[in-house]
């Protein structure tokens, strides 16, 4: 929506300079909010459809791309301007702690399982996975 009304911008400023609306004019720095704001969330929008794409999404893939997002996509540069590390940062704490650790534990079992990622999305030592996994598989057992 953002990417619309920046491609559009000229025709809306245009619009609202005919109906005399100086007050609705957006300035220039809202103009380069909305750039960064577009810039920093195309390429979690390539994630998301990606996913709602897929018909059935495991478990299992919900980490690696976490782990990507905040770990690639939302690593902080140098050359960014502040805003956009803010909310760079902003957006890894978020996910960061979005999920609880048994939940997180979880994730990690299901990516240990997963002959996918052959265990590069652990964050624990394989041998603790491991014993998590025999744990659970026990208690399964009458």
């Amino acid at each position: 929506m953002l990417e619309r009304f920046i491609s559009q911008q000229p025709a809306v400023c245009a619009t609202l300079a005919a109906e005399r609306a100086w007050h609705l004019m957006p300035k220039d720095t809202d103009i380069i909010v909305m750039e960064q704001v577009c810039q920093l969330l195309d390429p979690l929008s390539k994630f998301t459809d990606a996913l709602c794409s897929e018909t059935r999404v495991t478990l299992s893939a919900i980490k690696p791309v976490l782990d990507h997002i905040t770990g690639d996509v939302l690593e902080e540069n140098e050359e960014e301007p502040a805003l956009t590390k803010q909310m760079k940062q902003a957006m890894r704490e978020d996910l960061n702690n979005r999920y609880t650790e048994k939940a997180k534990d979880v994730m990690q079992m299901a990516c240990f399982i997963d002959p996918r990622f052959k265990n590069n999305f652990l964050d624990a030592p394989v041998d603790d996975v491991v014993d998590r996994c025999v744990q659970e598989g026990l208690k399964l057992t009458p």
